[in-house]
């Protein structure tokens, strides 16, 4: 309930703030300057890239994970590169970039892959990789900042002159939050003394469904997009429940973003 009371604020915030960029869009890029509009989507598309370039530039390196890891990511196991995600197609797990042989780039995880597979990788509900492995955990900074670039693109690119979405930047913003989330739940329990297993792929599919129904307003399409494409039907109550309090919330705030 509190997840899906936070990202009924987070759908209300971006609703708000979209509108002022739409408004804004109409009296200096109106929609019969095709000049313009080309103009600006070249110039989103610069400053997306320049920040993904920048962040995996500058971005820690780690050592590549131990055997244990790579038998569950890889195929071949003298080339931890070689690597496939079931069901979902190819996606490299460990990119090096800038990193020394045997290191992988931290940031490049997330902001050297397409969104849709960024989303894959932090919610990664359903695959044949344990929970207890330490390779998906990520680091607390790579989560914030990848929270807060894609809620800013998200508000900035919806409504501009290309073929972008809602769905998908939603999802990984509510996902990330989840994750999130789930940190500080294991933070909480491991200072009271509680051993109990916290699933972080259970709270990104929460906090993605959340994110979704706070901006969108809309409930039973949402728990069911979310439940299929993850397969978490033993997360539908849960889902249910943050998707109709974030609707809840974001309806005292204003209008969805339809």
């Amino acid at each position: 309930m509190a997840m899906g009371a936070i990202c009924g604020l987070l759908g209300a915030t971006f609703i708000w703030l979209n509108v002022k960029m739409t408004s804004w869009r109409h009296r200096y890029v109106p929609v019969d300057t095709a000049w313009k509009r080309t103009l600006e989507v070249t110039f989103v598309v610069l400053i997306t890239a320049t920040l993904s370039f920048i962040l995996c530039y500058f971005s820690p390196c780690e050592g590549l994970p131990d055997t244990e890891v790579l038998e569950h990511l890889v195929f071949d196991q003298t080339d931890p590169r070689s690597t496939f995600l079931g069901g979902g197609g190819k996606i490299e797990y460990f990119p090096q970039l800038y990193c020394d042989e045997n290191e992988y780039s931290v940031f490049g995880q997330l902001f050297f892959v397409p969104l849709s597979q960024a989303l894959r990788l932090i919610i990664h509900f359903g695959e044949a990789v344990p929970e207890h492995l330490p390779v998906f955990q990520y680091d607390l900074v790579l989560l914030l900042l990848f929270f807060m670039l894609t809620y800013c693109l998200m508000i900035w690119t919806y409504g501009i002159g290309a073929a972008t979405g809602l769905f998908v930047p939603s999802l990984a913003v509510g996902a990330t939050f989840g994750r999130l989330t789930g940190r500080l739940v294991h933070q909480f329990l491991r200072a009271v003394g509680s051993g109990t297993r916290i699933s972080m792929s259970a709270y990104a599919v929460v906090g993605a469904a959340a994110s979704l129904g706070g901006s969108t307003r809309m409930t039973i399409s949402i728990c069911v997009l979310v439940m299929e494409t993850t397969g978490a039907l033993q997360l539908i109550v849960p889902i249910m429940v943050s998707v109709m309090v974030a609707k809840a919330v974001g309806d005292s705030f204003g209008l969805g973003i339809y």
